[in-house]
């Protein structure tokens, strides 16, 4: 069944050491746990918005699952981590 709606977006603290400025963890539920987290490389943190998480999920919205992980690099392209 596809995503319907992202329930909630809220900033989250990336990984100590792990190269990342900025993070969001995605609810499609009301449950404690994120579903999917975005994160911000160092330098991109610019772009980072729950406005901009949103956007950069509406290509997943169609799937039945989403990523566990999305990177925002410095440029502002968005790849779904291994």
């Amino acid at each position: 069944m596809p995503i319907q709606n992202i329930k909630r977006v809220r900033p989250i603290e990336p990984a100590p050491d792990s190269g990342y400025e900025v993070a969001y963890g995605v609810h499609l539920d009301d449950g404690p746990e994120p579903q999917a987290v975005v994160e911000y490389a160092k330098g991109a943190g610019h772009h980072a918005s729950e406005a901009h998480v949103r956007r950069a999920l509406v290509p997943y919205l169609d799937e039945d699952v989403l990523p566990a992980r999305l990177i925002v690099d410095r440029d502002g392209t968005i790849r779904a981590a291994d």
